[in-house]
């Protein structure tokens, strides 16, 4: 298989790592299992430019990305479609699509999953055109990664204590949003703090965060928080965090292949797979069903064989 293998230099899990040694131990690991290999450190504003040549070049079977979710979720907007397979190398704090493909957290184990893994097409969605692969949210969300970034970290560990202190000024005064929704068809009128659309229905359990174990689900999943008392997103706080948010009576679920939002608001804030954009509204969010082919590792039982849960 010929592979292309970009590195995203700021990269948390790589910020602090030799690239050109790490590079080379990647190298081995995919050379080792057949492929033939070109490997690429970049900067991440340099980052898209490159795969749309590696896209369009077409003499390359795979590209392999190492980044965090915004990364992945930006080349996966260039590949989805063709046939260069995405590969993933969790190099974020989350990983949450990573996690999605059950492939390791570990960037050379990840490595040695995808080395010998095969190309599969799996679910992604796009709201006004743009694309994503994990989730969208309104409300709550986006306003604490605004404020978080306006703090100062220079670390992972720093940026949990910021996401910690935007979180705790955030659940002071929470947002209010007004909102039409259409869920496949249905119309239901909300008053939220937050809203979230993912890529197919979120798991739970003790210690798990919050990710779908069904990439080829072909399900939009609507989760809408239904208070704003501090103490109730408080609860729901430390749920998501112990992974036992599922069970949570202030959180409502819905699935479709469309959802449709429609704030009060003829512009809207949200956050693509962590990223913060503005979005004209209303915001038309459909599952394009297997539109983007990954590189999955072995498993026992093909994909969709597996079991299908919250479906």
């Amino acid at each position: 298989m010929r592979t292309e293998i970009i590195l995203n230099v700021k990269a948390g899990s790589l910020i602090n790592a030799d690239k050109e040694l790490f590079a080379e131990r990647i190298r081995g690991i995919f050379e080792a299992a057949g492929h033939t290999v070109r490997v690429s450190i970049a900067h991440p504003r340099d980052i898209a430019d490159h795969i749309r040549r590696i896209r369009d070049a077409g003499n390359c079977d795979a590209l392999v990305a190492a980044g965090g979710d915004g990364t992945i979720s930006s080349a996966a907007s260039i590949l989805a479609g063709s046939e260069v397979a995405l590969g993933i190398l969790p190099g974020g704090t989350m990983n949450l699509f990573a996690r999605t493909l059950d492939l390791p957290v570990d960037l050379e184990e990840a490595a040695a999953a995808l080395a010998t893994g095969s190309p599969e097409w799996v679910d992604i969605c796009e709201v006004d055109d743009q694309l994503f692969l994990h989730h969208l949210t309104l409300g709550l969300h986006p306003r604490i990664l605004r404020l978080r970034e306006k703090l100062q970290y220079d670390s992972r560990l720093g940026k949990l204590y910021a996401g910690f202190r935007a979180w705790m000024t955030v659940l002071r005064s929470p947002p209010v949003l007004s909102v039409e929704a259409w869920v496949g068809g249905e119309r239901i009128t909300l008053s939220t703090p937050a809203l979230a659309i993912t890529n197919n229905a979120m798991q739970s359990g003790l210690g798990r965060l919050p990710y779908s174990d069904d990439p080829q689900g072909g399900r939009l999943a609507l989760y809408v928080c239904t208070s704003r008392e501090w103490r109730d997103l408080l609860q729901l706080s430390v749920d998501v965090t112990l992974g036992t948010w599922a069970d949570n009576p202030v959180v409502e679920k819905r699935l479709a292949r469309e959802i449709i939002v429609r704030p009060s608001h003829t512009k809207v804030t949200v956050s693509l797979d962590g990223e913060i954009v503005r979005l004209k509204t209303p915001l038309r969010v459909r599952m394009r069903e297997q539109g983007l082919r990954v590189l999955l590792p072995k498993k026992d039982a093909p994909l969709e064989e597996r079991t299908k849960n919250d479906l």
